[in-house]
């Protein structure tokens, strides 16, 4: 025992004999205190039921009717949806521990192109948490990385790539021949064993790289304490211990939001990345925006209640409709994230006919009315040169500067009948 404990603290607990732990067998100390709460210890302990039922999810393996203390049941969710919290649940004094719970799943964008690579099988649009899409390269390229990427959490897992093939770099090993350096191909595979023991061990030339890192430094990986219960968070109580690179992902209770990553992650024997679950800010009145109103939906007495509320709820989605002559430019909708609005859109507006010149006309026929960013073309008529840029572009209303028709003036020489043109010049008529 300290006196005194920094976050990251790990201790660790052990029952006197004849007596059983009833709680985790470690606990962390974080930012808001120790997590989980601590043991106790018990002479006799009682055994569980049938696991309960996960909505949208099932367990993994058969279920029996009787769990002893300490016994664990696994659980997976239905494809498409993401699994919140531990997957694992234990009987504990005849209770089962806090059940996960499975969410619909965020769809994932268009499938990320890959540099001299192709799609070989996918799933038809939209992509689902879960759905995975396999690449190959083309010839005379080789495929670096997982062949397959998968839509997790609304993201793609990580694209593979596709190196020349005679660019493939080689694996050098020095260590394990007298320090004489001997190179390997890509793909090689390669068994070893280090100085003292028996057990072989294997690696693999991946473009350069050894996987694993070929060493003979036994790493001892401690293994976590149970996850903590992280303060608004979902209940993930248990007192299972989880191994280095392990993961749970956080789920915060209703009217809270999380902050930083959404997983925790096990390493070497303390939790990492530990978000915080903030109370969700709400906005007050949504932005003006020029010649724009906000766009109403339901009936009356609901639109009244709408523009006569002074705070809207953190993830509310507003739209706008721009006036006659005006149309909105980009998305037509904000949304409130923890009290502060998204920059709203902008109504650009139309243009009317373009702006007639003398001696010249456009190329088209005319329209009533032109959408922003629309442009038209100029010519002159007979012996008038146009001056300025031919074309003009609709912006905010208004079209840009149009060009000038300048008349053709000749000096003309007379010389025995004959006539000639000396130089000409422009004037403005």
């Amino acid at each position: 025992r300290k006196d005194k404990y920094k976050v990251g603290d790990v201790l660790k607990f052990s029952c006197r004999q004849r007596l059983t732990r009833v709680g985790p067998d470690s606990v962390q100390c974080y930012h808001f205190g120790w997590s989980p709460n601590f043991p106790t210890c018990k002479g006799e302990l009682r055994s569980c039921g049938t696991p309960p039922q996960l909505p949208s999810g099932e367990v993994k393996k058969t279920n029996k009717e009787n769990y002893e203390h300490n016994q664990l049941v696994e659980y997976v969710c239905n494809p498409g949806f993401l699994m919140k919290g531990p997957n694992i649940i234990q009987c504990v004094d005849g209770e089962w521990t806090k059940l996960p719970v499975c969410i619909e799943g965020t769809t994932c964008g268009d499938i990320p192109a890959l540099e001299y690579g192709y799609v070989v099988e996918s799933s038809a649009p939209p992509y689902h948490h879960g759905d995975s899409v396999e690449f190959s390269c083309r010839e005379t390229f080789t495929l670096i990385g997982h062949r397959s990427i998968t839509c997790a959490g609304g993201m793609w897992t990580q694209l593979p790539q596709c190196v020349a093939t005679n660019e493939l770099k080689k694996c050098k090993l020095s260590q394990l021949f007298d320090y004489e350096v001997v190179e390997f191909g890509h793909n090689t595979n390669i068994s070893y064993k280090c100085k003292g023991r028996s057990e072989h061990k294997h690696s693999i030339c991946i473009n350069g790289r050894w996987d694993p890192e070929i060493a003979c430094t036994k790493l001892q990986m401690q293994p976590c304490p149970p996850p903590p219960q992280i303060p608004n968070a979902q209940d993930m109580t248990t007192t299972v211990n989880y191994q280095d690179g392990e993961k749970i992902s956080v789920l915060c209770q209703e009217n809270y939001v999380i902050q930083d990553a959404e997983e925790i992650v096990c390493k070497g024997g303390r939790w990492q990345s530990v978000p915080r679950c903030v109370e969700k800010i709400p906005c007050s009145q949504p932005p003006h925006i020029e010649h724009g109103i906000m766009k109403a939906s339901g009936s009356s007495e609901e639109r009244k209640e709408t523009f006569n509320r002074r705070l809207y709820a953190h993830g509310t989605k507003l739209s706008y409709i721009c006036e006659d002559g005006f149309r909105i430019s980009g998305e037509d909708w904000i949304m409130c994230y923890m009290g502060k609005w998204s920059s709203p859109p902008q109504c650009v507006g139309k243009c009317g006919p373009p702006p007639p010149i003398d001696n010249g006309d456009i190329t088209s026929f005319p329209l009533p009315a032109y959408a922003p960013g629309s442009s038209v073309e100029y010519r002159c008529q007979a012996f008038y040169e146009l001056q300025g840029n031919r074309n003009v572009i609709c912006s905010n209303g208004q079209w840009s500067e149009p060009p000038k028709c300048l008349g053709k003036y000749f000096n003309v020489l007379m010389d025995n009948g004959k006539i000639s043109v000396v130089n000409t010049m422009f004037c403005y008529l």
